[in-house]
């Protein structure tokens, strides 16, 4: 499967599964979204916070399908 950037870079992936890691890959990461931890140790549930309901769902779908946003600082995601 090959994607197509700017109309000049192509990147190919070798299955569906693989796209479909990586969409939910990007929509871990492409967010301002910040993560909100549940103040019980026990719970290890992670709770988003951020400017809009679409961003906030889409990372919070991420999460529930096992790609969890932990956090980010000035240099690392």
């Amino acid at each position: 499967m090959s994607l197509l950037f700017l109309g000049k870079v192509s990147y190919s992936l070798p299955t569906q599964l693989d796209l479909i890691k990586e969409y939910f890959n990007v929509l871990g990461f492409t967010h301002e979204c910040i993560v909100e931890k549940n103040k019980d140790p026990e719970d290890k549930t992670l709770y988003y916070q951020g400017p809009s309901p679409d961003e906030i769902t889409l990372v919070d779908a991420a999460y529930h399908m096992g790609f969890a946003f932990i956090g980010k600082t000035s240099n690392k995601l």
